[in-house]
């Protein structure tokens, strides 16, 4: 291992990097053009994301991470990194660990199971009161009562179903997580190129803590998913040219890039009050406006993370990943 130390910044300071009107207009400028560059992808190559295709197996994982780990050890510019264990976690496991680590959403479930309970007693108060009253059952207390329960069931669904399809992760991202302390590598079943950019990015973090990235304590795990996150993009437009397969590029942006660059934008205008340009908010996959839902306090560490590493990308190119594990990188 190399002696430099490796470059790490606290999320308090990429906000307060991002906290800004220049930056909140390099936003829109990305939002436009990838969201373009993800609508050439459908019209000019006539590629269409297919919900039939298989998700790739554990030996085939297995088999084709050597070639991930290669290119991610090139991008980053390190040697001698120790190939990390892969497991697939079932979704069960992952729902069960997720609802044990993430008291928010125990107590949202709790709040809703409690709506749709009262809206139950409204219910049955609407069939059994009218009858002891001697009311006709379409009168008004009866139709009242009624609303009442529809309205708390309707509003139980509403609260509880994106909190569980974003923080528990059905539906759509699931297990995908680095384990520092055993170096293993946990996902679920994924098509193969979401498979595979997903493994880049957790063996990004495989390479950080190698690095001693995840021995200083402290608040940056913004810092570190964002790097994972330039890292996961580089191997996914590698793939698409290599292969000359969009699906790599399209899953990416589709999954993960524009929906946290949007949230951001979002974020940091509304912050700094800011005008919103709502129409670059509108996005194909519910995924988008699912976190803006539950992250309208604050946006996730991918989010933060990835949009500070972009921009800076923008501005002074690739190398500030590898610049990142070298200990020399620096904000401009």
């Amino acid at each position: 291992m190399e002696s430099t130390k490796p470059t790490l910044i606290k999320e308090e300071d990429i906000i307060d990097s991002l906290m800004n009107k220049e930056e909140v207009q390099r936003l829109e400028h990305i939002i436009a053009t990838d969201s373009q560059r993800m609508q050439d992808l459908v019209n000019l190559l006539g590629y269409k994301a297919s919900k039939s295709e298989p998700k790739q197996k554990l030996a085939d994982t297995k088999k084709e991470f050597p070639e991930i780990k290669k290119e991610v050890d090139h991008f980053l510019g390190v040697k001698w990194i120790r190939t990390p264990y892969i497991e697939h976690v079932p979704r069960i496991s992952h729902l069960h660990n997720e609802w044990k680590k993430k008291k928010s959403v125990r107590k949202q479930v709790k709040q809703s199971a409690g709506l749709m309970f009262w809206g139950g007693i409204f219910e049955l108060a609407s069939i059994e009161l009218p009858e002891l009253l001697h009311l006709r059952p379409d009168n008004f207390l009866s139709s009242a009562l009624s609303s009442i329960a529809l309205g708390a069931g309707i509003g139980a669904v509403l609260r509880i179903y994106p909190v569980l399809k974003y923080e528990l992760g059905i539906n759509y991202e699931s297990a995908n997580e680095y384990d520092p302390l055993n170096e293993r590598i946990m996902t679920t079943k994924h098509k193969r190129a979401h498979q595979l950019s997903i493994l880049a990015h957790e063996y990004a973090h495989h390479v950080q803590a190698r690095k001693n990235m995840f021995a200083k304590r402290g608040d940056y795990n913004s810092f570190k998913e964002g790097h994972a996150r330039g890292v996961e993009r580089h191997v996914a437009l590698e793939y698409f040219s290599k292969e000359s397969n969009p699906a790599f590029a399209y899953e990416f942006m589709n999954n993960h890039h524009l929906p946290e660059m949007k949230i951001m934008y979002s974020w940091l205008a509304k912050k700094q009050s800011l005008p919103v340009n709502e129409s670059l908010l509108k996005t194909r996959k519910s995924y988008g406006k699912t976190r803006m839902l539950l992250e309208s306090q604050k946006p996730t560490a991918h989010s933060i993370g990835n949009a500070f590493f972009y921009t800076q990308e923008m501005i002074q190119g690739k190398g500030i990943y590898r610049d990142v594990i070298r200990g020399e990188f620096q904000v401009l």
